[in-house]
């Protein structure tokens, strides 16, 4: 289901650009999330297994968004949510990342998520687009990820495979990604984790 931003459409630029810079300064003391604590994005765990054609990685996420992102949001922001992986051996073997879109279709009051693609866009998979009436709904099914990861055939030894998340503030409207760059509430980004894993002969 596509929903353009008809809110934004009938702004003039100046108009976008206000609302915006509100939008973004708003709440710039602390920034919290559902529960009252700092809003971060974390990778809690991690499962690697090795199969025919690669990896099957299944992702335990920590997602929580700050006030002004679940504000911006709901005012007709779409928050596009990266996931970036590096597979290393004794070198660096591949890198990657999966794309997420999440939006608010006040039409229907529902949360979509649309997604995986590749860093470049393209299609990974079957793409789904799903929606949920709470938005807790949507982070939750974002919060436990299975990705494929195609590879070529990999050796037996020792690997380790880091992962983090991370909320992409330049895909953001154009006068939103300077405040967004500097306020704090807007960083919602994991570090980098580590899993290793070993691969049998």
């Amino acid at each position: 289901m596509a929903f353009t931003m008809p809110s934004f459409k009938k702004l003039t630029f100046r108009q976008l650009l206000l609302s915006a810079t509100a939008l973004v300064l708003a709440g710039c003391g602390a920034a919290a999330g559902p529960g009252g604590g700092p809003a971060n994005f974390e990778v809690r765990d991690a499962r690697v297994q090795a199969v025919e054609n690669g990896l099957e990685l299944d992702l335990d996420q920590g997602l929580e968004l700050s006030r002004p992102a679940r504000r911006a949001m709901l005012n007709g922001v779409p928050l596009v949510l990266r996931v970036g992986y590096e597979l290393r051996g004794e070198t660096v073997l591949l890198t990657g990342q999966r794309v997420f879109e999440l939006r608010y279709l006040p039409m229907s009051e529902r949360f979509q998520l649309s997604g995986p693609r590749d860093g470049a866009g393209r299609l990974v998979g079957d793409q789904a687009v799903r929606t949920w009436p709470r938005l807790r709904h949507a982070l939750r099914h974002l919060s436990n990820l299975s990705l494929n990861i195609e590879t070529a055939r990999l050796p037996a030894g020792e690997y380790e495979l880091r992962t983090r998340i991370w909320l992409d503030r330049a895909s953001l409207p154009s006068p939103m990604q300077l405040p967004a760059m500097v306020n704090r509430d807007w960083r919602h980004d994991s570090e980098w984790s580590k899993w290793p894993f070993r691969i049998n002969a």
